[in-house]
């Protein structure tokens, strides 16, 4: 069983030590949604 979550922050961390402009992630959870929303909400990403 994988965390899907943990492995999309795993991946946002990762491309952000790369210094990556833009990252995709799949697959895509009702739950990575609203997370990386929330992540936008706080600037911490920029658009979905």
């Amino acid at each position: 069983m994988t965390n899907t979550l943990a492995d999309m922050c795993n991946h946002l961390k990762n491309s952000e030590k790369a210094k990556k402009k833009e990252v995709t992630i799949s697959p895509a959870s009702k739950l990575n949604q609203m997370v990386l929303r929330i992540f936008q909400q706080h600037a911490y990403i920029g658009e979905i």
